[in-house]
């Protein structure tokens, strides 16, 4: 299941009330967009005359660039995410806090990650099938 479909069902788990819609939205629209990979892209563009930037987009320094620009559009979407937490926190009661506590919205993964080594499962060392 995805984030948004798990957040969807957390919706209706714990109760969220009208007066609480819109902070809840806002919540799982910050949360969805931080786990949302970043598009690829290519050289920006010169806005007047369609030409690439002067900004080299190869080599060292371009991928030095793509990476920082990265990172520092994660660490929006990091704040927003937080921003939106701290008000849904404010906005849930104790009880709808506590549901939400323990619901499930991340993956699952088992003792190795959700992976299977064999028709039966890990091996375990030294042991027979």
């Amino acid at each position: 299941m995805k984030l948004a479909e798990r957040l969807a069902a957390a919706e209706v788990a714990i109760g969220v009330k009208s007066d609480q819609l819109d902070t809840w939205r806002a919540f799982t629209a910050a949360a969805v967009d931080f786990v949302t990979p970043p598009e690829r892209r290519g050289p920006k563009p010169d806005a007047q005359a369609g030409e690439q930037t002067a900004t080299p987009s190869r080599g060292v320094l371009g991928m030095a660039d793509r990476m920082a620009d990265r990172a520092i559009e994660r660490a929006e979407k990091g704040k927003a995410l937080k921003a939106a937490t701290d008000a849904l926190r404010q906005k849930l009661t104790p009880e709808q806090l506590a549901k939400l506590d323990q619901f499930a919205l991340g993956p699952r993964h088992g003792p190795h990650g959700g992976r299977r080594h064999g028709p039966d499962g890990p091996r375990r060392h030294g042991s027979e099938r």
